[in-house]
């Protein structure tokens, strides 16, 4: 046994103002230094008997050894690999039930070694907080437990023998070991009984089923800003929880969104099946869901447990979330439900490998749009970019196009114009930037002696730009075929800034909650039959595609001459303000959501959305609620290919290797468009005498 000299109490605990009674008792001494030197499931087996022992499955065994081998860490005076763990384990998995053991056996270590040891046992309620603290009093005082320390279930007392240590959410044992339960609503900030700092925080069930943005977040920041910083050095933290939904706590921490106690052992969710195949049956009139086949990952959850849950529970999907987790593919509440990142991200190699070149889509008609935010946060932020339809000269025609731009916080309407006209072209004239072009009527002016608000700042501005940048910019914005813009219409002075200072078409967007959505799902719309247009062998045929970076960590395909790469995936691990242009696009569209439905007296109400992570929705909102994709006139070099036989038209030719069979194409293609011309000459010389005619 290790001594419990000075320096290891100093580095145990916060203070070493506590010291422990220890046991009193030399049978009971030798007993539980026997358990502890054959191994940790010998003191469990011990504890709570040899059955509960046996029946564990691989990832309690996992969860049992960590905590034995970080708390070990600690009594001997070194640093653990891991100082977290999260049993992300299907219902029915017993993530309570080991909870509240390693919470005993954790005391039990420190009573062995002879300090101190608080353990802060924390779940969502109070309610749920009285079944943790009389089942851990009723662990304490078994007969196997007291054998080890009877002092473990016996209330430290004052020197004048009064009570110091019981109540529903305190067990303040002779041991020397704090038992504190609390509700996650609870004030702990700075907590700790006689000067010790939890040893042990044990989070159970904190989370709650509300699919709620803002009771999620609440519980967050009860996490974050009261109860871990109550951790001392040597704190381990437990978190028993299932994931539940994505708005919940732990899913925040687990997939990433959140960077918090990052120093976790690496585990991933435990469902209940691996592979599980479900079917449906009618049995006495009613239909209902059940498992065919599945592999178990505990023997005592099989597939008839699962069948029992299924059927008993909530059904199916209860199942799908509780039992194996399934809430990232969840599309309920989701706002565009046919966005399918998978679908719908393509790099800019696969759209060249098609059209030929990257930027290939400066060239199609496009529509500018633009949410105006002065925030960048994790739930909203300035966006703006281009919609563009491809031209029905090109090998896919009439695919409409995602280009999208993010900006961080207190971006000025000019920065956004800027980026706009960057997109086309760098330069104004010459080896003139746009950004320069700005720099410099900004420098002729003495702007800041002429406004004291921001709107009368974007007036004084607009003034001074339209008379400098317009003139090259409607050149660019005509040559690249911009030819509308949409906004919201409570931003009249950006649009102003956009359109008078910058050249643009911008016009003014209002629509309600739900206008357009069913126009974008369409848009959206993927036929899982057909063949992906931009990523060969896959299926999922597509007329909507935002334009992603290439994956260059990636083996190229060599497609037409092109390396193509496949997209490169979001960083799923960060949130919204971490994320920027095509990122935040994919992250919004898969994570836009109605509030959950009311009800209320005259009846539900529905259709509530959330106000976050809707910024790219909005403004692809206003597109379709204007219409501005659509009746699209073709340019006239358009109508003019169109007019050929497919053959001789240039997609066609520009595919074909140089041969005698190409000169040949080229030579009809040359006689079809004289004929062409020759037949439009007639048609006008036509149309000319009838005017004559009726003069």
């Amino acid at each position: 046994m290790f001594d419990s000299d000075s320096q290891i109490v100093n580095e145990y605990l916060q203070s070493a103002d506590v010291q422990p009674i220890g046991i009193q008792d030399a049978q009971s001494r030798r007993l539980l230094d026997e358990a502890v030197r054959q191994g940790c499931f010998a003191l469990y087996a011990a504890a709570f008997g040899q059955d509960f022992v046996d029946v564990l499955a691989p990832h309690h065994r996992e969860a049992i050894l960590w905590h034995w081998e970080s708390r070990m860490a600690f009594i001997e005076n070194r640093k653990p690999e891991y100082w977290a763990y999260f049993p992300i384990w299907s219902r029915g998995h017993a993530k309570t039930t080991l909870a509240r053991r390693i919470a005993v056996v954790d005391a039990l270590l420190s009573v062995w070694a002879e300090v101190p040891a608080y353990i802060l046992y924390v779940s969502r309620n109070a309610t749920m907080v009285s079944k943790h603290s009389k089942s851990i009093e009723t662990l304490i005082s078994s007969d196997n437990v007291k054998r080890f320390c009877p002092q473990l279930s016996q209330v430290k007392k004052t020197e004048q023998g009064a009570s110091k240590g019981y109540s529903v959410g305190l067990l303040n044992t002779l041991a020397g070991v704090v038992f504190h339960f609390a509700g996650l609503d609870e004030g702990l900030a700075g907590g700790n009984v006689d000067d010790v700092r939890p040893t042990i925080v044990m989070l159970d069930d904190i989370d709650g089923r509300e699919k709620s943005v803002v009771i999620s977040e609440k519980r967050f920041e009860k996490l974050t800003l009261e109860i871990l910083p109550m951790r001392a050095k040597n704190t381990l933290v437990f978190f028993a929880q299932n994931l539940i939904n994505r708005f919940s706590v732990m899913y925040r921490i687990q997939s990433g969104h959140a960077r918090v106690l990052t120093s976790r052992k690496p585990t991933v969710p435990i469902p209940a099946l691996l592979n599980p195949v479900f079917g449906e049956k009618t049995v006495g009139g009613i239909t209902k869901d059940y498992v065919i086949s599945g592999t178990p990952t505990w023997k005592f959850y099989g597939i008839e447990r699962c069948n029992e849950e299924i059927d008993t529970g909530g059904g199916l999907s209860a199942f799908m979330t509780e039992n194996q987790h399934d809430v990232k593919q969840s599309a309920e509440g989701l706002v565009h439900k046919k966005f399918n990142d998978a679908v719908h991200a393509v790099s800019y190699s696969q759209f060249a490998s098609v059209y030929g070149a990257p930027d290939e889509w400066k060239q199609w008609y496009k529509v500018a749009f633009s949410d105006w935010a002065r925030t960048k946060t994790k739930f909203h932020a300035n966006v703006a970019g281009y919609a563009a339809v491809s031209s029905q000269n090109t090998a896919a025609p009439g695919l409409t196009f995602i280009i999208p731009f993010s900006f961080n916080k207190d971006t000025s309407p000019e920065d956004v114009a800027v980026r706009l006209l960057s997109a086309l072209t760098p330069n104004a004239f010459e080896e003139t930037s746009w950004q320069s072009l700005v720099n410099d009527a900004w420098k002729r002016t003495n702007a800041e002696q002429h406004y004291q608000t921001t709107s009368e700042r974007l007036s004084f501005a607009t003034g001074y730009y339209k008379s400098l940048i317009p003139k090259y910019s409607r050149k660019v914005l005509s040559a690249y075929r911009v030819m509308a813009g949409v906004n919201s219409h409570s931003e009249d002075k950006v649009r102003e800034m956009f359109n008078e200072g910058f050249g643009f078409s911008f016009v003014p967007a209002n629509p309600g909650k739900t206008d357009a959505l069913e126009d974008i799902d369409e848009a959206m719309r993927v036929d899982y039959e057909m063949p992906h247009l931009f990523k060969e062998g896959e299926k999922g045929y597509s007329r909507f595609a935002v334009l992603c970076p290439d994956d260059k960590s990636q083996i190229p395909d060599i497609i037409n001459g092109i390396e193509v790469y496949p997209p490169l995936p979001y960083p799923e691990s960060l949130d919204g303000a971490e994320l920027h242009d095509s990122d935040l696009f994919r992250f919004q569209m898969s994570n836009r959501r109605f509030a959950d439905p009311k009800l209320i007296a005259s009846g539900e109400v529905a259709d509530q959305m959330l106000k976050l992570h809707d910024d790219f929705g909005q403004a692809v909102q206003f597109i379709y609620y204007k219409r501005l994709l659509s009746n699209i006139a073709f340019t006239s070099e358009e109508k003019t290919e169109l007019s050929l036989s497919p053959k001789v038209r240039q997609i066609s030719l520009d595919e074909m290797p140089d041969s005698t069979e190409k000169d040949m194409t080229l030579q009809k293609r040359k006689f079809e468009l004289d004929k062409l011309n020759k037949a439009n000459q007639t048609k006008q010389q036509g149309y000319h005498q009838k005017r004559y005619a009726r003069r």
